[in-house]
């Protein structure tokens, strides 16, 4: 059986694809847990509290989709499973990569606000 080798830009790129999702991944787990660290140490009445819920919980969508797009992207490889074998799978990778996007803004955006409003 003769299995053809995937083009080198196609591994490149998935390569480069997998360090951003575990770049993003990282962010959002040291956040989370810097984040928790730091829940004590806020002054005893914040105001706007449910901006820290609403940061820890985008961080978490960006973790948990961040791990669902790498497993979609090391499982739909050639010789593995192909695209056309599955195309809900790769859909599933699609929408779990704009979910990191989201989670992750959502998080940054809600820790922002929430620094924003206690600490001017």
């Amino acid at each position: 059986m003769d299995e053809q080798k995937p083009p080198e830009h196609f591994i490149t790129r998935r390569k480069l694809m997998l360090e951003y999702l575990r770049h993003l991944t990282t962010l959002s787990t040291g956040s989370i847990v810097i984040l928790s660290a730091f829940l004590e140490k806020l002054s005893a009445q914040p105001e706007w509290k449910f901006l820290v819920v609403v940061s820890l919980s985008g961080f978490v969508v960006s973790v948990l989709s961040s791990v669902t797009a790498q497993a979609v992207l090391l499982t739909v490889f050639p010789g593995v499973l192909e695209y056309e074998e599955a195309p809900w799978f790769v859909w599933l990778g699609i929408v779990a990569v704009f979910l990191v996007w989201g989670g992750f803004l959502t998080g940054v955006l809600g820790l922002v606000f929430f620094a924003a409003k206690n600490l001017l």
